[in-house]
């Protein structure tokens, strides 16, 4: 088993349901405290060492190379549906592997000049992918949701649903127009320096 700062898979009880998750408490520790209590017992059945500086995003990225396996209704972000013991582990440690040659090749950059720009060239091609999947993510949205009852499930598994939220909003234009000189008595000027990438 892997210490450190450690990216590890756990098998919740005899079902196909694992958690992925992350610690850098020791793994056999980590699985006592998740299985006090626990109505599913947690087994490991994989580990992978992670520098402890990029655990959080090794974790997110993983994640987000699962997504279709998510299984939030389990108890969870962190827990994954799969017939497949052997597959689930072999998509982890690619999506792992993959994750840490991504961040070696930035850190590897350095402060060489002709890197950096490779890197805001890479930059820019992503920003460009995700343009272009969000876009698509709409259009499917937008076909999905006057066909999709909330409720809309396959096999069980509940694929629509809304989620409803009330919030208050100080209208601040309002407030200026009905109290200019208490607006502006409040009113402080603010120099925000954010990047921009060209």
């Amino acid at each position: 088993m892997a210490t450190g700062a450690t990216l590890y898979v756990l098998r919740a009880g005899v079902e196909d349901l694992y958690k992925i998750g992350r610690t850098t408490a020791p793994l056999e520790r980590r699985v006592a405290q998740l299985n006090t209590g626990a109505a599913r017992k947690l087994s490991p059945v994989a580990d992978f060492a992670v520098p402890p500086a990029l655990l959080c995003k090794c974790e997110s990225y993983v994640h987000a190379a699962l997504r279709e396996l998510a299984a939030a209704e389990a108890g969870g972000k962190e827990f994954f549906r799969c017939g497949c013991e052997a597959a689930l582990r072999e998509r982890v440690r690619l999506a792992w592997q993959e994750f840490l040659s991504l961040a070696g090749t930035v850190e590897g950059a350095g402060d060489d000049a002709a890197k950096l720009a490779e890197l805001f060239g890479e930059r820019r091609r992503v920003v460009g992918e995700l343009k272009r999947l969000e876009l698509r993510k709409a259009l499917i949205e937008e076909h999905l949701l006057p066909r999709c009852e909330e409720g809309f499930s396959v096999a069980e598994r509940p694929l629509l649903s809304w989620q409803k939220r009330s919030c208050d909003r100080f209208d601040l234009e309002a407030f200026r127009q009905d109290h200019p000189e208490l607006a502006a008595v409040y009113t402080r000027p603010r120099v925000v320096r954010t990047p921009i990438f060209h």
